[in-house]
């Protein structure tokens, strides 16, 4: 959603999409975390490492590379909580 913002800003000459496009992820991010997952988001301790870590996943889904490492990251869980 913010990248699509950043190239709605370019395309048009509309500099007004930039704030939405940093609010409107973690706005819905933030909402997820609080309300559906229950527990605080990184980006309030660790601001660059989160949207380094946001950027990356971005990167991961458009290169269809998100199910395996989200596949892998689950298989990690499982073994730590087994043990």
């Amino acid at each position: 959603m913010g990248w699509g913002f950043v190239v709605a800003a370019i395309v048009t000459g509309n500099l007004s999409f930039i704030p939405a496009a940093l609010i409107s992820p973690y706005a819905l991010a933030w909402f997820s975390h609080f309300f559906v997952e229950h527990n605080r988001p990184a980006s309030f301790g660790h601001p660059l490492w989160s949207w380094i870590g946001d950027q990356k996943m971005v990167a991961m889904v458009l290169a269809g590379q998100m199910s395996g490492e989200v596949r892998r990251c689950a298989a990690l869980e499982d073994t730590s909580v087994s043990h």
